[in-house]
């Protein structure tokens, strides 16, 4: 939620009409998204159903296109070095680089081995450009 200065959150949460045993499949986003819109104050609504698998995928794409447009200072980043016995607060920081470096890098070499399998190339839906990198990517 955002933008909600007037309104309160519960105010809008009481408008989702959520029980406790409602699923997401249950769920109605078009009547959540007609009550919040007649609370006063309120100008503009968006309610929206997002699966976790979505969620998920979204993710991994994300982190295979971030290692691929920053590939090269990710893996700069990854050689820069703490001391592996070195507990200062600086080196904590720079092993967390690491670690998140070579996951994107991970992530990203992943991606490749995945839709050079003929068995995806043959279902994935045309290239189409990376909005981080300008370089052909695969959507979903």
């Amino acid at each position: 939620m955002f933008g909600n200065n007037e309104t309160s959150e519960i105010d809008i949460l009481q408008q989702l009409d959520l029980d406790g045993w409602t699923s997401l499949i249950g769920f109605d986003a078009d009547a959540a998204r007609e009550r919040i819109a007649g609370l006063d104050w309120v100008k503009a609504t968006s309610v929206r159903k997002v699966y976790p698998d979505a969620i998920h995928v979204a993710r991994d794409g994300l982190r295979s296109a971030v290692g691929k447009a920053l590939a090269r200072e990710l893996a700069e980043a990854q050689k820069a070095g703490a001391a592996g016995r070195d507990l200062s607060p600086n080196a904590k920081g720079i092993r967390r680089l690491k670690t998140v470096a070579l996951a994107l890098i991970a992530a990203a070499a992943l991606a490749r081995l995945v839709w050079r399998r003929p068995s995806h190339a043959e279902r994935a839906p045309a290239p189409s450009r990376s909005r981080l990198s300008g370089r052909p990517a695969r959507s979903s």
